[in-house]
């Protein structure tokens, strides 16, 4: 193959119309190579393509106005604008400065506004179509970044100072390379100025400048290695605008796979967390779930941080946000998320395997992760995975093992839970009461750590349970044997047997739409009956024991 890659091709960096079993041929040579050479560079464009093997910007590759690394990059930009584009401005920040933040009304406004303005100002649909108009910058963009990351085979006399240096007497196959060979970077501030004069409007001008705060902030990355099975980049999160994230993390890191994208913060150097899945039930939740993934995931790792104050690690979590047509991956996606993660924290000593990163941090890095939503049962994994890929660290990357590793597994231990009901048993000793004779209201059920462990430690009448799947209610106490039969199975409030609730009880899944309730209430929609329930006066109870919920469920005004 790489022989019919060589034969034929321009110097000129055209695309050659030869291709190998009718696809197209991953670029032409600028100069004839030999085998090795060429197989080595195939190797870096395949694994590109095995991570992520369709985008939109495929169709430019197969024409050959884009090169593979050049469509990727546009792609890994892409995604980066779409989470981290200040879409507020200056006129936000002023109307900060004037409202006062003690008057909730005056805050309620300034919340509804933030939230309109970043859904409402770039979708993702318009970052996209402005990116693949202006694709010469981004050519520019890219090439700004490859002179940065690029992994060459020998370090040449002046360093990586140079591109042309690294690249003479290596690699001479790809599209890829003959476009950086034709042109000289571009610094910082020459690209500034042109995307001003390239660009015909301000939110143009925005996007590209985006990918340019990508460029400035990815301190290394694994979008060079010769095996990869997903993109990861370390950033140096200064970029993060203080009006929206007033504590600045410590390290946050960007993945991005065929199944997924996902992030990681922590705000102390040695710090854990757990890792979320993040599901999607249709386009319109997934497209909310995009737009408040980051936010969602700083949310949690500072939250974790405040909980973390009274031990020595400080606080992370990471989030995996699957892909509509991937929700059925989601181990896939843990898996890779993990391993892209590793190879930034690992040192490549296996050339043509796991090469040297160009290391802009200049420090050893350790992420400890934890189990959190849908990601309980692959800790062993994870350790193990960091132990074959001969991390000194594996034994400590991740809590919630099995005993056989060494862990204390925390859902069959009921860490968590315990420790939250330890404020139940303790109001209850304290206002003398009788547990058994008061009512509880339960977010998350019985299929996760928490809710199944909060059923079966517990000992009181419970009368609502709110999940991923729908609202559970009984006015009376809902049948305490068939809510232990869930817990013990894993199993969502939806497998309930309806047949053990009161006359007043009832269920209505997420799916459900005008169901009328015993007490004539018409539901016209079971999923915003859901997510807005622990609002509902049916919510009402002694105790409210949030074992996971909505985000954002509580707001200045309830």
């Amino acid at each position: 193959h790489a022989k019919r890659m060589t034969a034929g091709a321009s110097g000129s960096g055209s695309s050659s119309s030869s291709s190998i079993s009718g696809s197209p041929v991953l670029g032409a040579a600028a100069a004839p190579a030999s085998i090795e050479e060429s197989v080595a560079q195939i190797m870096r464009e395949a694994s590109l393509l095995f991570c992520i093997p369709n985008t939109p910007f495929q169709t430019l590759f197969k024409t050959g106005e884009l090169s593979v690394q050049e469509a990727v990059y546009g792609y890994a930009g892409w995604i980066f604008a779409q989470h981290f584009l200040n879409r507020l401005g200056s006129e936000y920040a002023t109307l900060v400065d004037i409202l006062d933040p003690t008057d909730a009304t005056d805050m309620v406004v300034l919340a509804k506004l933030k939230k309109r303005l970043r859904q409402e100002t770039f979708t993702r649909e318009h970052i996209l179509d402005i990116l693949l108009r202006h694709r010469d910058l981004l050519k520019d963009l890219y090439l700004h970044f490859a002179q940065v990351h690029y992994i060459h085979t020998e370090t040449s006399a002046s360093g990586v100072n140079r591109l042309a240096d690294r690249l003479k007497d290596n690699l001479h196959v790809s599209l890829s390379m003959a476009r950086l060979q034709d042109k000289t970077a571009l610094t910082t501030d020459e690209l500034r100025v042109k995307i001003t004069r390239v660009t015909s409007n301000d939110h143009d001008a925005m996007v590209m400048r985006a990918l340019l705060d990508f460029n400035e902030h990815v301190l290394k990355t694994n979008f060079y290695q010769p095996t990869k099975v997903a993109l990861s980049f370390r950033m140096d999160p200064s970029f993060l605008p203080a009006i929206e994230y007033p504590t600045k993390p410590y390290g946050l890191f960007l993945v991005i796979g065929n199944e997924f994208r996902g992030f990681h913060v922590r705000f102390q150097d040695v710090a854990r967390g757990g890792i979320r899945i993040v599901r999607s039930r249709n386009g319109e939740a997934f497209s909310i779930n995009q737009r408040t993934l980051f936010d969602e995931n700083y949310s949690l790792a500072s939250t974790q941080h405040r909980k973390n104050k009274d031990i020595p690690e400080g606080g992370s979590k990471g989030t995996i946000l699957l892909n509509m047509d991937a929700q059925d991956k989601a181990s896939v996606a843990f898996e890779k998320y993990v391993d892209a993660v590793l190879d930034l924290l690992l040192t490549g000593q296996s050339p043509g395997i796991k090469d040297r990163l160009v290391d802009r941090l200049g420090r050893d890095e350790i992420l400890f992760f934890g189990p959190d939503e849908g990601t309980a049962g692959y800790m062993d994994w994870a350790s193990q995975h960091a132990r074959k890929r001969g991390a000194p660290f594996w034994k400590a990357f991740t809590t919630g093992k099995s005993q056989t590793l060494g862990g204390i597994p925390h859902d069959i231990y009921g860490m968590t839970t315990r420790s939250v009901h330890q404020y139940v048993l303790g109001i209850i000793r304290q206002l003398e009461l009788d547990e058994s004779a008061c009512t509880k209201f339960q977010t998350g059920g019985p299929d996760g750590d928490l809710g199944s462990n909060e059923i079966m430690i517990s000992n009181d009448r419970t009368t609502a349970i709110v999940d991923g799947s729908g609202v559970l209610y009984d006015p009376r106490g809902i049948d305490r044997t068939e809510l232990l039969r869930l817990a013990k199975a894993r199993q969502m409030i939806q497998h309930f047997d309806t047949a053990k609730l009161g006359p007043e009880g009832f269920r209505v899944l997420v799916d459900d739409f005008q169901v009328t309730l015993p007490d004539g209430t018409l539901v016209q929609d079971g999923l915003s009956f859901r997510n807005t329930f622990h609002l509902n006066k049916m919510a009402a109870a002694d105790f409210f024991v949030p074992c996971g919920g909505r985000p954002e469920a509580i707001d200045i005004n309830n």
